[in-house]
């Protein structure tokens, strides 16, 4: 599935874009739709939520 991916974006251009955060994860289905969205670092409610779905331990964590 073709989509834009932009880098190293001047600062006088930046607020052409609509960048929300670092870093943005989408799970997109085989029909192209989006499933799941999280914005953010892999921290609290988010790493506990994405670890829950897909059944693993985010490495650099720190828990055991």
């Amino acid at each position: 599935m073709p989509f834009p991916i932009y880098a190293d974006v001047h600062p006088r251009d930046g607020g052409k874009f609509e960048f929300l955060g670092t870093p943005e994860t989408f799970v997109i289905s085989p029909e192209g739709k989006i499933t799941e969205h999280w914005l953010g670092a892999y921290v609290d409610d988010l790493q506990r939520d994405i670890e829950s779905k897909f059944g693993v331990q985010l490495p650099g964590t720190g828990h055991q």
